[in-house]
């Protein structure tokens, strides 16, 4: 279902108004709720510390990282980081459209953000989008690395370079895989984007992987299937300790690498591995 054919709420509105006398910030997006009043910027300093501090902008408000890091990136790029961010930590629905402005170095409440987008839902679906358009491009990147790798490196430690790689992207998009799992439900073209653009892909790279190993070429599997347990594995692996705050099974990064590369030989064909033996 298109966002804009959800049922209208009774605070939905087809206008927007954005002024500084304290009526609300309408997003455009018919079905859309209405974001926070617009208050004064010390009311709001007060209600959101960890959002709004004395930063690096001109508009005296920031969010972290310092003048160098910031400078470099756009506006519109700070607005998708910052809104990812606070989604992750907050929920979509929880966080308004003024602390994104506020956490993107914008005047909070002014209608910055939608100088750049239309609704608070188009910058959702902004960080989606070239989130899975990056994973795309850095998964052949890798793979065309990884092609490189000194093929006298033993099959093991080429596995764990593997389960390495996977694990460094699954914390890469640990804020979007938050509000993937939490948020998305209500937006299933939004589902299929990050499953087809960013979750798909890291099954088919683990699959790619391993039919080019020639320790693997006799191997009679379902690749496909490996390249799910093994690449959901790495997945439930960080999105575990992102939300309980400790890694499944206590097993820290090295054991659970290691106990992967195990797995993974397992399904090495016989005379490979009495090879490896």
């Amino acid at each position: 279902m298109n966002p804009s054919q959800r049922a209208r709420g009774p605070l939905d509105r087809s206008w927007r108004a954005v002024d500084p006398l304290g009526r609300r910030a309408v997003p455009s997006m018919p079905g859309e709720a209405l974001d926070a009043p617009i208050v004064p910027r010390k009311t709001l300093e007060r209600a959101m510390p960890g959002v709004l501090r004395p930063g690096e902008f001109g508009t005296g408000y920031g969010h972290g990282g310092g003048i160098g890091r910031e400078m470099t990136r756009s506006t519109r790029e700070r607005i998708i980081d910052e809104a990812l961010r606070l989604f992750a930590e907050r929920g979509y629905s929880a966080t308004s459209v003024a602390e994104i402005e506020a956490a993107s170095g914008l005047s909070p409440g002014a209608g910055g953000l939608y100088r750049h987008f239309k609704s608070k839902y188009e910058v959702l679906a902004a960080a989606m989008n070239e989130h899975a358009a990056r994973t795309r491009t850095q998964i052949v990147e890798t793979l065309a690395e990884m092609s490189t790798v000194d093929m006298s490196m033993d099959v093991e430690a080429r596995l764990a370079h593997l389960c390495k790689a996977g694990l460094a992207k699954a914390r890469e998009e640990s804020e979007l895989t938050r509000v993937f799992f939490r948020d998305l439900s209500q937006f299933p073209e939004l589902v299929a984007i990050v499953r087809e653009g960013l979750l798909q892909p890291m099954f088919d790279a683990i699959t790619t992987w391993f039919r080019v190993q020639p320790e693997y070429a006799e191997a009679d599997v379902d690749w496909p299937a490996i390249g799910a347990v093994l690449g959901g594995a790495v997945v439930h692996y960080q999105l575990f300790q992102e939300t309980v705050g400790e890694p499944p099974g206590h097993a820290e990064r090295d054991r659970f690498v290691a106990s992967w590369v195990r797995l993974a030989l397992g399904l090495l064909p016989r005379p490979a591995v009495q090879a490896i033996g």
